[in-house]
């Protein structure tokens, strides 16, 4: 796995950013790791609403692994952006998203009713750097 900053004009990563839920703006940053053919994996995205937010798709599951695609967005977060916290906001029908959010260390924080569509709510959860499973070594087996 090979992790590319995000540059908007290489057609691999725009064509990919275009399937995320994000918008681009002209201080919007991230990172895509892609394989050793260059096809994307996944994608980290930033929006500077706030330092922490971000958005993350991942559509192979290599991404999952310690070290990967999760494990370089914690990193960047809590070392490089100096945070210690990171929050997600994910539908409720998203299932598989919250239960492998749950395995990797996050914690639910608030429920926004209506907060996607008016009859789907938004789960808010919340991962402090010593719950997150990928980055802290003594609890990758855990997130295994």
């Amino acid at each position: 796995m090979i992790f590319e900053p995000f540059n908007p004009l290489l057609k691999r990563h725009a064509d990919y950013f275009q399937s995320m839920p994000c918008q681009l703006c002209n201080d919007t940053r991230g990172f895509m790791a892609v394989d050793k053919n260059l096809k994307v994996m996944g994608a980290v995205i930033f929006e500077q609403f706030t330092p922490n937010a971000a958005t993350i798709q991942i559509t192979n599951p290599m991404c999952l692994r310690p070290d990967g695609l999760i494990t370089e967005a914690a990193y960047f977060i809590y070392d490089i952006c100096g945070r210690s916290t990171i929050f997600a906001m994910i539908r409720e029908s998203n299932v598989e998203s919250l239960k492998v959010s749950y395995k990797l260390g996050y914690k639910f924080e608030y429920k926004i009713k209506g907060g996607f569509y008016e009859d789907e709510d938004l789960i808010m959860l919340r991962m402090d750097k010593e719950d997150c499973k990928l980055y802290n070594p003594a609890l990758i087996k855990e997130a295994a």
